[in-house]
């Protein structure tokens, strides 16, 4: 199922890692995404990036800058990442439903906000790009990502819009999309261990926006 959700915007380079498939199954978790779940992701994606959109504009007109936001696009294979050469973050919905599976099915959630944090994470790799931040190590860069994706969900919190279960879900997938023990900080795939992703991804979400830039 394909859906443009294009948007202007500036180059950005991201590349989200593989996220590590638990041992436990999930109820229908190797099944084909149903039409009623394809339609949450949906749903649900437009409503998370038009909130991105208006709160990263925000942060950025406060700093005295401006901010225009990366274009997306529905692919049919892969996970979640970003093509600088179109300045479109790209995520393949079947991938957002298997999260959004597992999320449910270990937190006994509805499991929307397992997609919702990768897509603020992708989002904070535009928020990188755009002030031309430099990092030591891929390790750094991603970690930081999760710090702005915590600030994206204290702001949604703020706004009353997380549900109950919403920051259990997205803690689960980001201690899921740890790395491989072992895993080199320059590794182009890495993103840092389970217990270092939510830590970074809960520093933003106590602080907001300055604790995430900070290091």
């Amino acid at each position: 199922m394909m859906m443009n959700l294009v948007r202007k915007g500036v180059a950005l380079l991201v590349l989200l890692a593989v996220v590590t498939v638990p041992a436990v199954s999930a109820p229908a978790a190797g099944s084909a995404p149903t039409t009623a779940e394809l339609e949450m992701v949906r749903s649900k994606s437009i409503s998370a990036l038009k909130f991105l959109d208006d709160f990263w504009g925000r942060a950025f007109k406060a700093g005295g800058r401006s901010f225009t936001a990366p274009q997306v696009r529905v692919v049919n294979e892969g996970h979640a990442f970003y093509r600088p050469a179109t300045n479109t973050i790209c995520f393949n919905p079947a991938f957002f439903v298997e999260r959004m599976r597992f999320a449910a099915w270990h937190t006994k959630t509805d499991g929307d906000m397992a997609f919702i944090i990768i897509l603020a994470h992708e989002y904070g790799h535009a928020v990188q790009s755009q002030l031309r931040l430099s990092f030591s190590s891929t390790k750094e860069r991603e970690l930081q990502a999760d710090k702005l994706a915590g600030a994206f969900a204290r702001a949604a919190r703020d706004a009353g819009l997380l549900d109950q279960g919403d920051m259990d879900e997205a803690t689960y997938t980001l201690f899921t999309g740890r790395d491989a023990t072992g895993t080199s900080a320059s590794d182009e795939q890495a993103h840092g261990s389970g217990t270092e992703r939510v830590d970074a991804f809960h520093t933003g979400f106590k602080g907001g926006v300055k604790a995430a830039f900070q290091r």
